[in-house]
């Protein structure tokens, strides 16, 4: 069985199906209310192709709401909590999970790849995304085929049973517990370097007041960077180094010295001239005239 989806026009191509499966098609779908066009038409063993066939058909499919019981859900994209009970969810046509749609799941117990021919993909699935997706267990189980595949980040022992490899990390007081069907194919991989095991990494954001947020991975990187622009404006240009070098001077921490690391002799202080006295020009004085007196 073969498909294609062409989004412009929102219609599924469904092809190589035999006489024996047309009437076991069905529908994987969220909620929906509407009518659909179909057509049809048959590709015979010689590449004759039949008239084809058209119609129109309502379909209505009703929301399937978590319960405290054991339930299984189609993951559309958005969030989804299983609640109580072995929750199982399913996955739509060419739809693969990564570390965005772990986050939209919690209390989920089952992840199902669907049939043969669906090749689903899980991939960078963490210790942490095991444990916030499912209840206190912390166990997941993926069930899929040989087209479908799992990639696991960290240090993961792994042992089979029953149809299916478990695989197990514990990571400081945090444990969890995969187990993924043996057809399925499982990659592990090594976790990010500077990253704390299960941890996801993030570098800049902002608070909920709008203020810029940093992790400490980010301080650091940034006070590094500060420090490595100080100590180039700090340095001496090229030119500069050259001529100091040719004149022996040596730089180190606090300054620079010669290159036998003897300091030159500083000259002596040459004695403040004795002021001169003043000089008052002749033809700038005045003769004093007394007050005449008068008589009562």
């Amino acid at each position: 069985l073969g498909w294609e989806y062409d989004e412009d026009s929102d219609t599924y191509e469904l092809t190589g199906i035999t006489s024996e499966q047309i009437n076991d098609l069905y529908v994987v779908q969220g909620r929906y209310d509407a009518e659909i066009e179909l057509e049809a038409f048959t590709v015979e063993a010689d590449g004759d192709i039949s008239d084809s066939w058209e119609d129109t058909m309502p379909l209505l499919i009703l929301a399937n709401d978590p319960t405290p019981g054991d339930d299984t859900l189609l993951y559309t994209g958005i969030p989804l909590d299983g609640l109580d009970g072995d929750d199982v969810v399913q996955l739509r046509f060419g739809q693969d999970l990564d570390s965005d749609d772990y986050a939209n799941l919690s209390n989920i117990e089952i992840i199902d790849l669907m049939p043969e021919g669906q090749d689903h993909a899980l991939s960078n699935l963490t210790l942490a995304d095991v444990i916030d997706m499912t209840d206190g267990r912390n166990a997941l189980e993926i069930r899929g085929d040989s087209g479908d595949s799992v990639e696991l980040v960290g240090a993961w022992t792994s042992e089979g049973n029953d149809g299916f490899t478990t695989f197990n990390k514990t990571v400081d007081d945090s444990s969890a517990t995969v187990r993924v069907q043996n057809d399925v194919s499982v990659t592990v991989v090594e976790e990010p370097e500077g990253v704390a095991p299960g941890v996801a990494p993030f570098a800049f954001g902002f608070n909920e007041d709008g203020s810029e947020g940093f992790s400490d991975e980010a301080k650091t990187e940034d006070a590094s960077e500060d420090r490595e622009e100080n100590e180039a404006e700090s340095a001496p240009d090229g030119d500069a180094a050259d001529d100091a070098k040719e004149a022996g001077v040596v730089e180190s921490g606090e300054g620079s010295s010669s290159a036998d690391d003897e300091p030159e002799p500083e000259p002596e202080p040459e004695p403040e001239p004795e002021p001169e006295p003043a000089v008052v020009e002749a033809s700038r004085v005045e003769e004093i005239q007394p007050v005449p007196t008068i008589d009562q």
